[in-house]
């Protein structure tokens, strides 16, 4: 029985000793690691806003009045100014205003940049015979598209529904938050000096820092008067030919214009709205070319485009110049 015993006990000993240990505490297998997101910037395209047009009485500029000494006028560059759309809109010349301003360099205009400008010679009429002239100019729509940069062009068109041209005619933009409070605005100048009757003129305004909580732009025409008189100014400009090409994201307009009056016409002002699939305005290009341009002779004109709406499938194109003083 002693044996036994000793033998029972030998047998549990040798189990114990080939036994594997536990791990302890601080050896236990690690937990599986959890994917990591992968680090990058992401680019988010917001939609172009729905535009509300508000429909406003345009609020006329003031007759002009002729001063026994007339003197030069200051004038204040505003985004896509040219010195032949300020002469054209001023009834001027290009070298008229050179002469005032010497140290003006034409091809780099700054925002903000104050120039002389040549008195009128004389009054702007706004009515015929004591005669009030409406004013009949609407927006036709107006677009919205961020720029890489962050900034925010807001493009568009002006129709003019009335029977006479229109000058002068300017545009406000209230960029507004969802609940429709005003966030802020911007206003301008459409890019034809004169919209002829039953015309569209394009608009580009441009927002350098938008507000990050606006919903949607709110536009209306809100200054602009009725041309009784053109002057100096000429209407009697038709593009004979065009032609547009897409090569990516650069469009090429290319073609010949014609003068159509009986004058010699100088500093011609041609203006081209670019359109996509569906219609908006997808960018506005324009071209100045100095004449003289003499009655029936035409003229090659060729430019490019890359417009901040990106596709363009069709171009509209409007003319006009001044008459030349030879």
């Amino acid at each position: 029985m002693a044996l036994r015993f000793l033998l029972i006990l030998a047998l549990a000993f040798l189990a114990a000793c080939n036994s594997t240990p536990p791990l302890p505490d601080d050896t236990s297998p690690p937990p599986t690691p959890s994917p990591t997101a992968e680090l990058g910037v992401s680019f988010v395209t917001r939609a172009a806003p729905q535009a509300v047009v508000v429909e406003t009485t345009p609020t006329p500029l003031p007759t002009a009045t002729p001063t026994a000494t007339p003197t030069p006028i200051l004038y204040e560059i505003e985004a896509g100014d040219t010195l032949l759309g300020i002469a054209i809109a001023r009834r001027t010349t290009v070298d008229e205003i050179r002469s005032l301003n010497p140290d003006v360099r034409p091809e780099a205009l700054q925002i903000g940049q104050m120039i002389e400008l040549p008195p009128p010679a004389t009054a702007v009429a706004q009515m015929a015979a004591n005669t009030p002239v409406p004013l009949q100019v609407r927006v036709k729509q107006v677009d919205a598209y961020l720029t890489p940069v962050g900034s925010l062009w807001l493009l568009g068109e002006v129709i003019n529904d009335g029977e006479v041209a229109a000058e002068n005619v300017r545009v406000e933009v209230w960029l507004t938050a969802a609940d429709g409070t005003p966030l802020t605005a911007v206003s301008g100048w459409v890019a034809a000096p004169i919209i002829p009757a039953s015309g569209v003129a394009p608009f580009a305004l441009l927002v350098n820092e938008p507000p990050a909580d606006f919903e949607y732009p709110v536009v209306a025409v809100v200054g602009g008067q009725s041309v009784v008189d053109l002057g100096t100014r000429s209407l009697s400009v038709t593009v004979v030919e065009q032609e547009l090409a897409v090569d990516g994201s650069v469009a090429v307009v290319n073609g010949r214009i014609q003068n159509t009056s009986e004058t010699a016409l100088e500093q011609v002002l041609l203006i081209a709205t670019l359109y996509d699939a569906q219609g908006r305005v997808s960018g506005l290009q324009q071209l100045d070319m100095v004449g003289p341009l003499s009655p029936a002779e035409t003229a090659v004109f060729e430019f490019s485009a890359a417009p901040p709406g990106g596709e363009v499938v069709e171009v509209r194109l409007l003319a006009q110049a001044v008459v030349s003083r030879q």
